[in-house]
């Protein structure tokens, strides 16, 4: 047994049948399909990735080359050969837009019809593989919703859309519209399906019934008018609700089968009269239904596949004798026959699996817990797939079932919620208050007598640290929160951190208890007169314990109990704990107890471990690195390993207890896998590199990363992976924010001023031969990594002699075909073979191979063109500058988007580096003066000098200023002044500013209040009489050490004299106003009356007590500036 995940929601065009009864559905980024079996479990087969992010419409097809059409978000449609997940052949017609529907035509179904959300048609044919655009409707109409094709023809097309209008196309050469149904319904429509005969009881012609929330509508297209229509049966709509879901299908000359407001699949007979009857076919389904089709059987009876919001995918046989026996009905009635018998009745997954249990009372039943609010109760042994689904309010995260009481299955879940369900009564129970402080991940049925009385069950569960014991009797309200003996100390010597417990497990006898704790500590307890007693604490890891596991010894255990853990560590260790410390009360671990066996192969942590209930020491291990491996856990050897095909991060695994050989497991690809471990021998394991494990004779080509951040331009990178095209410009885009500064800077002098630099990091954003000197070394440093096609690439674009190229390959011992098949040629005939072989590769997305072959036919705008389509963006840029000339409005157009690019990715600096090296100032400006911090404002400044917007070089300097004193920055301060001659009246300012808001803060804070109180405030008539004397004194000898550029003895005599002792702190503010009021003064050569006339305006308006001062002062210092 296996579950796959369920299909996609309300996507008309991903549910679909072929003539030998296999259903492929999508469903998110995957296709399923399921070939159903007579009386066994149905055939399951995936076809993993086919589109990103989502697959929107599949569909069958007959062509020779391949089976299976898909469609997705990603504007691409492909042809497959599903047995063997392979893509035969893709276009690209729709470019980036959504294609949301699809169709073929029964009579010659290897025409596809594909729509975007453009109402675009393409016409693709499969045997040639030619596609076309049939019609761009330029009328203006809501996104496309669906379409359907005619069965009479090869070219007719009905097309639904979300507003409720319909339009028949003809799809012929440039395509024309046959019939354009405006208001068809008032809202979105869902599906529009033909009727298979010409003729029916409502008349002859082609016909079809189209469906929305509220109504299906049946047209004729010969007639051009609608025939009847009818309603679903409703159910009340809660206030604010929204209407539920309906679709409908034309299966049979007079009858349709439609889904209703009440989770029913109906079928509807037509008639000439006003109301249509109709007849149940089946209420299996618990949700809304919003897919159906169906095929007919070689013997002629009806199959009927349907899929709800319940994730139940259903296949029915219809019985039409009953269909036509069954007396119909007018309006909803209890009465329901089923029409035919069901077939197949499949779980699908709408959720991560988060728990598998087996129940203990029936070893066929297996309860699973799903991310998406469900518990499914399955019954491995039934091949009808049937099962009992719950919906539970929060994330069930573990299970449990009662060891004794049939049916029941308690579950934990998220924020504390523990609840339990009859899973033979289909009844939940919400009833535990919210005991644990955080996520339920671990329960057990637990059989003890705390109290001294008679033994009973008991719910463990552990979460947010803690354990709550809920009693059997009385689960809805008692409990208790546990409280565990303290531990000893740990087995090896270590510290026993043992904070908290976020796992646990009992042996099957109920004697010993294991819990791990999120530092890797496991603590062994035994009971010993009826109360828990601690004997002992394992150092497992460090890391979190994710999974703890009793080997099951039944009656015999002399050699001991085997304990088996897992971590956040990618190993499982395995521990021998004596037997001794269950018969001898006063025992507790050796003193080094060290693990038997340690796991190793997983290459992520572990989540789960569990023994084999049919042979002693198999142990199974669940990892997130998408493999379930089976070991002998008492050796360590490794028996099998089951690497999942959709890449799933195993959560939790169960051993099954019906079959020896089968363990479900499952993650969070919303898929429940039934792994059989003789059939995955450790030797048939691929890596997903592709490599075999067991080959280890060719052994594997580490990823060599790229050296991380240097510190210089000049600190090339020795070692890169050969898979990057530029590993040197890779490694210098991944230095901090401030390296990218200074390279801004140097690029500015550069760019404007013609400042040569050796630094690597600016000659890649030059022009000329420095950018292909910087170019030639990425390409070096490819060849000597191996990477001949990046060597190859890079040397033609910049257009290396190809004797040079040759004898560098052969100088390096690298023979590559390649060199020889790109060899120019002058004919035609090789001129038509390049061309048809870029054809091959655009189509296969290999992009920059195709650039090269363009560029050897001179094409160089379609190369710049095909790197762009692919965004490409840094190698268009890269080809761009190698291939026109700098002025070119090419290159600076390339440029534009790979600077967008670097913006899409939050990194400013970058773009701006691009912006500068293209001499696009303005949007450089543009780009950094958005980021709010003292070096971009600088940097904002010295850009703006060489912009539109000269006159804001000011403006940023006074911001950088600002915002560097206001984050403690002199660094960044002083270096605006001193790029800004204009600007140094402000030195004085920034040392004073300095000086009293940083170093006189740090100092009142190492004195205590005492000291505080010993300094009288200054009256603010002293103040002004200090700052007199001050300016008279030092007036003459400040101006000329000013012209100077030599204000530190101006600085420290301004120290000396305001701050010879602590200055209590209600004086720092107007200290600092003054301050900075006469260092202006000085340099505006203003008398002393006038000075005294400003600081008595200054202190008039600020108060000191008013609030930050920074504001204050460059108020003041930015009005006198200008």
């Amino acid at each position: 047994m296996e579950l796959p995940p369920c299909p996609n929601w309300f996507a008309p065009g991903g549910f679909c049948v072929d003539k030998q009864g296999r259903l492929a559905y999508a469903s998110n980024a995957r296709v399923v399909i399921i070939t159903p079996k007579l009386q066994e479990w149905p055939d399951i087969h995936i076809l993993p990735k086919c589109h990103e992010p989502k697959v929107v419409c599949c569909l069958w097809t007959s062509s020779e080359k391949g089976d299976l059409v898909t469609a997705g978000d990603d504007g691409k449609v492909k042809l497959w050969k599903s047995a063997e997940n392979v893509v035969v052949s893709e276009h690209r017609a729709h470019g980036t837009n959504k294609v949301v529907a699809i169709g073929s035509f029964p009579r010659c179904p290897k025409y596809v019809i594909t729509g975007d959300s453009l109402a675009t048609l393409i016409v693709w044919n499969t045997e040639n593989l030619v596609a076309r655009k049939s019609i761009l409707l330029k009328i203006k109409l809501p996104p496309l919703s669906c379409l359907a094709c005619s069965p009479f023809d090869d070219y007719t097309v009905a097309i639904g859309f979300q507003q409720g209008t319909i339009i028949v196309v003809d799809t012929r050469e440039r395509g024309s519209i046959l019939w354009k149904v405006v208001k068809a319904h008032d809202d979105l429509v869902t599906n529009i399906s033909w009727c298979p005969f010409e003729e029916n009881i409502l008349g002859t012609g082609q016909m079809f019934v189209s469906s929305s929330k509220m109504k299906f509508n049946v047209c004729s297209l010969s007639d051009k008018q609608e025939m009847t229509s009818f309603r679903p049966l409703f159910k009340k709509v809660k206030p604010g609700g929204s209407v539920a879901y309906a679709t409908a299908h034309w299966f049979d000359k007079n009858l349709i089968l439609a889904s209703d407001h009440l989770s029913q699949l109906c079928v509807y007979e037509l008639s000439k009269e006003i109301r249509h009857s109709f007849r149940v076919v089946h209420k299996l389904h618990s949700r809304e239904i919003y897919n159906i089709t169906s095929h007919t059987e070689p013997d002629g009876s009806k199959i009927i596949w349907s899929t709800s919001q319940d994730r139940r995918v259903i296949q029915f046989r219809l019985d039409m004798l009953k269909v036509n026996t069954t007396e119909p009905m007018l309006q909803e009635t209890s009465v329901n026959v089923p029409l035919g018998d069901c077939l197949l009745d499949l779980q699908t997954l709408g959720g991560f699996v988060n728990a598998i249990k087996t129940c203990p009372t029936d070893a066929t039943v297996v309860g699973v817990a799903l991310g998406d609010g469900q518990i499914r109760s399955l019954s491995t042994m039934d091949s009808s797939g049937h099962g009992s689904p719950f919906w539970v309010k929060f994330k069930p995260f573990t299970l449990a079932w009662h060891p004794e009481k049939e049916g029941i299955l308690a579950f934990g879940s998220e924020n504390g919620k523990v609840g339990y369900l009859n899973t033979l009564k289909r009844s939940a129970t919400f009833g535990f208050s919210l005991n644990l402080k955080g996520n339920v991940y671990c329960m057990q049925w637990v059989k003890w007598n705390p109290d001294g009385g008679a033994e009973k069950h008991y719910l463990w569960a552990c979460g947010g640290n803690d354990i709550a014991v809920y009693d059997d009797d009385n689960l809805d309200e008692s409990y208790t929160i546990l409280e565990l003996p303290k531990p000893l100390d740990a087995s090896n010597g270590q510290t026993a951190e043992t904070r908290g417990v976020c796992e646990f497990c009992w042996t099957d006898d109920y004697k010993v208890l294991a819990t791990g704790n999120n530092q890797g500590f496991v603590s062994i307890y035994t009971i010993s007169e009826d109360t828990l007693c601690n004997r002992g604490t394992i150092v497992a890891f460090r890391q979190h314990i994710n999974s703890i596991a009793w080997l099951q010894y039944g009656e015999s255990n002399e050699e001991g109990l085997w304990l088996a853990i897992a971590s956040d560590n990618k190993v499982v260790k395995v521990f021998c704990i004596p037997s001794s410390i269950i018969s001898d009360n006063v025992s507790s671990l050796p003193p080094s107890l060290q693990p038997h066996t340690v796991l190793q192969g997983h290459s992520e942590k572990v989540c789960c471990v569990a023994w084999s209930p049919h042979e002693r020491g198999i142990l199974a291990t669940a990892s997130v690195d998408s493999t379930v491996r089976v070991w002998n856990g008492f050796d360590g050897k490794e028996l099998a390993v089951y690497s999942d095909p959709l890449f799933s991060r195993y959560f939790c695994l169960e051993w099954s207890h019906w079959e020896e050989d089968l363990i479900f497991a499952g993650g969070d690809k919303n898929y429940l896998a039934s792994i059989r471990p003789s059939q995955h021998p450790p030797s048939a394991y691929v890596k997903p590199n592709g490599k075999a494990a067991s080959d280890k004779a060719k052994g594997e080509k580490e990823n060599i990363e790229v050296k991380k951040q240097t510190e210089t331009a000049k600190e090339y990178v020795k070692q890169k992976n050969p898979t990057v095209l530029y590993p040197t410009l890779v490694s210098l885009e991944n230095r901090k924010k401030e390296f990218q500064y200074e390279d801004c800077f140097a690029l500015l002098r550069a760019t404007t001023i013609g400042e040569k630099s050796e630094e690597t990091s600016i000659m890649f954003y030059l022009f000329g031969e420095d950018f292909r000197v910087a170019i030639n070394r990425e390409a070096e440093c490819s060849l000597k990594a191996g990477c001949t096609e990046n060597y190859l690439l890079l040397s033609v674009w910049s257009d290396k002699p190809w004797d040079e190229m040759a004898r560098a390959l052969t100088a390096a011992n690298q023979i590559d075909e390649f060199l020889f098949a790109v060899q120019k040629g002058d004919t035609p005939l090789w001129k038509n073979v390049v061309e048809r072989h870029v054809a091959w590769l655009l189509q296969n997305d290999l992009f920059r191979k195709a650039t090269i072959f363009w560029h050897l036919l001179g094409e160089k705008e379609n190369a710049l063109e095909t790197l762009l389509a692919a965004d490409l963006s840094r190698d268009a840029f890269v080809y761009a500058k190698l291939n026109f000339p700098e002025n070119d409005e090419r290159v600076k157009n390339t440029g534009r988007v790979y600077a967008n690019t670097w913006m899409c990715n939050n990194r400013p600096e970058l773009a701006t580096k691009v912006y500068l090296s293209i001499n696009d100032f303005d949007s450089a400006l543009d780009m950094i003066r958005r980021k709010n911090d003292p070096l971009s404002s600088l940097l904002a400044s010295e850009i703006a000098k060489f912009s539109s917007s000269k006159n804001m070089s000011d403006v940023y300097v006074v911001q950088c200023i600002h915002d560097a004193l206001s984050r403690n920055d002199r660094k960044t301060a002083d270096r605006a002044i001193e790029l800004n001659p204009k600007f140094y009246w402000c030195k004085p300012v920034v040392d004073i500013y300095f000086f009293l808001c940083v170093e006189q803060k740090e100092m009142s804070q190492k004195e205590t209040s005492a000291v505080d109180s010993q300094c009288a405030p200054m009256l603010p008539e002293q103040l002004l009489n200090e700052c007199v004397n001050l300016f008279d004194g030092i007036k003459k000898d400040f101006m000329l050490k000013w012209h100077l550029k030599d204000c530190s003895e101006v600085t420290a005599e301004i120290q000396k004299t305001f701050c010879a002792s602590v200055i209590p702190k209600q004086q720092e503010k107007m200290l600092i106003h003054l301050s900075g009021r006469l260092a202006a003064s000085v340099l505006s050569s203003e008398s002393v009356e006038d000075m005294l006339t400003d600081i008595k305006a200054v202190y008039t308006e600020y108060a000191p007590s008013s609030g930050d001062s920074l504001p204050l002062i460059f108020s003041e210092l930015s009005m006198l500036s200008q």
